[in-house]
């Protein structure tokens, strides 16, 4: 779903990812300032960090400035 971005053009919102395209293995959401939200592993609280710590393979946009007006 979605198009590719990239790591430059991140905007709020996009999805971040980390491992092999189609075989991600964690995921999170990104929230400006090169800081995205995320939950580490099963049973941790839901954190927010910046990107220079955990850096994402490659991000999804899902929704566009057309979509997310509807």
């Amino acid at each position: 779903m979605g198009i590719e971005v990239s790591l430059n053009q991140l905007q709020p919102g996009d999805i971040l990812f980390w491992g092999i395209k189609g075989q991600s293995y964690h995921d999170a959401i990104y929230l400006g300032n090169n800081k995205y939200i995320h939950a580490p592993e099963p049973g941790d609280v839901v954190k927010v960090v910046d990107m220079q710590w955990f850096k994402p393979d490659y991000a999804r946009r899902i929704l566009t400035d057309q979509s997310s007006t509807r």
